[in-house]
């Protein structure tokens, strides 16, 4: 199977800038990994950059990219088709690979393979559940200086098929966001509509006062609430609120995960967690605990975010809203026509080959 490997860079800006927790950026940085198997058939992943979040910087990043380019082979891509082995994070000789490079990579293998002869997904994951047409997710609302826009967006959005909403908290006077988020629970009604990232921004005590004041049957969880895992049980116990360890999954162990009292889901961004082999050991500590793995998106194109959604549409994780509702926040893509988000669910095509809607003006060619 001869192919080739080529890496492409591109910015897409946000409508307006954006504060990501780790300060304010007005684009977001990324790189497409593009293998060309026979026949000329192509497979396109996508490494996310978002300060604060993805490991390497972008000149580490790029250097690695191209070494790939250069030791990345034919019989690779025969060993993980034959053997369905996706341990890729060590394909470089005397180095790992960088959480987004090994994602970008493995979903590029992944839809090369899935336009070669339709396995795919289900087959490398092992599975046996086909892809499917679509995957719920979760709506993003931002809580503004105005009530009234607030709620009604959040209006808006429930008119449109959104059952869950998550909150970014932590931005503005607590009793300002607590009285929205009460108002916000009317229009979200029923048991666990509601989800909150704070991307650590409290401390422990300033978490649990805020959540001490909120009904914790309306709350699935809070992402990231403060930087110390350890501080987990605690809160739990004071609030009720379970923990969706997100960045904190960085600094807790996979049997540390079992162990933590309070832990409700798992936030997995690919772009920072790592490619296939990863994400398997997060889905299986998941399925042992039973309790939810939501992938969410690093701002990733239509690109990402459609490698994202069939990998989750396969992993049984259909019963589970995905955080994939962030393309609205940027001005372009890198798809022409960008994945449609329709009744609170993301619609997959089975039969759209990502390469045929590219918008190559974005995309700039490094090697």
């Amino acid at each position: 199977m001869k192919i080739e490997l080529n890496i492409f860079s591109f910015d897409l800006f946000f409508k307006e800038p954006f504060n990501t927790g780790a300060g304010i950026v007005d684009k977001k940085e990324g790189f497409l990994v593009k293998i060309k198997g026979p026949s000329g058939v192509t497979g396109f992943g996508e490494a996310s950059l978002l300060p604060g979040f993805t490991r390497g910087s972008k000149k580490e990043i790029t250097g690695q990219l191209i070494k790939l380019k250069n030791e990345f082979s034919d019989d690779h891509l025969k060993n993980i088709k034959d053997s369905g082995n996706f341990d890729t994070s060590g394909i470089l000789k005397g180095e790992k690979l960088f959480p987004s490079v090994n994602f970008a990579l493995d979903s590029a293998i992944i839809d090369l393979l899935r336009n070669i002869d339709g396995s795919g997904v289900q087959r490398i994951l092992g599975t046996g559940v086909k892809e499917k047409g679509s995957v719920r997710v979760n709506a993003l609302l931002k809580i503004g200086k105005d009530p009234d826009e607030t709620l009604n967006e959040a209006v808006r959005l429930r008119s449109a098929g959104f059952n869950k909403i998550k909150l970014k908290v932590g931005r503005f006077d607590p009793s300002y966001e607590k009285k929205v988020i009460k108002e916000l629970s009317a229009i979200f009604e029923g048991e666990k509509n509601l989800r909150f990232d704070a991307n650590c921004g409290f401390d422990i005590r300033e978490a649990i006062d805020f959540f001490c004041d909120l009904d914790p049957e309306n709350i699935e969880y809070i992402e990231d609430p403060f930087p110390d895992p350890e501080m987990i049980p605690k809160f739990f116990s004071e609030t009720g609120v379970p923990v969706a360890p997100d960045s904190l999954l960085l600094k807790i162990s996979l049997k540390e995960i079992e162990t933590l009292h309070g832990i409700g889901a798992l936030i997995i961004k690919p772009s920072v967690i790592g490619g296939v082999d990863r994400i398997t050991e997060f889905y299986n500590i998941s399925r042992k605990l039973k309790i939810p793995m939501v992938f969410t998106s690093l701002f990733e194109s239509g690109i990402g975010l459609t490698n994202i959604a069939r990998i989750s549409s396969v992993l049984d994780l259909y019963e589970t809203f995905m955080g994939l509702d962030t393309l609205k926040f940027l001005k372009e893509d890198l798809l022409l026509h960008s994945p449609e988000i329709r009744g609170g669910k993301f619609l997959l095509n089975s039969s759209f080959k990502l390469e045929n809607g590219l918008n190559k003006a974005i995309v700039k060619k490094i090697i």
